[in-house]
């Protein structure tokens, strides 16, 4: 098993700390988790309104949506823990952009 791991990460390269393994920290990555992160925040709010009103059919499918964005933030930060940064602020950036715009609603 350890030999066909290692024959599909041939191409990866890998600091090795310990027991733990790191890929390389690729800002466009980066950027990715942190815009993930942010639409996560946003679909989570859709997701609270569409249980709100009862719409079934569309609050499993933003469920879904944002399970697998979920899943593809994990498994990032899983392989380099330096992820965690653009991940926490993208869901804090996306949190505060989704309250501020819900604010200025609700004034208007």
């Amino acid at each position: 098993m350890s030999y066909l791991l290692n024959l599909l990460n041939t191409n990866q390269k890998k600091t090795v700390y310990g027991v733990f393994t790191m890929e390389e920290f690729n800002i466009t990555t980066a950027v990715i988790i942190f815009v993930t992160y942010i639409l996560i925040d946003i679909l989570y709010a859709a997701y609270i309104i569409f249980v709100a009103n009862g719409r079934a059919f569309l609050s499993a499918l933003v469920s879904s949506g944002i399970y697998g964005l979920i899943a593809f933030g994990v498994v990032t930060f899983s392989r380099n823990f330096l992820y965690l940064i653009p991940l926490v602020a993208g869901a804090f950036i996306g949190t505060y952009v989704v309250v501020k715009f819900q604010k200025k609603i609700s004034k208007s």
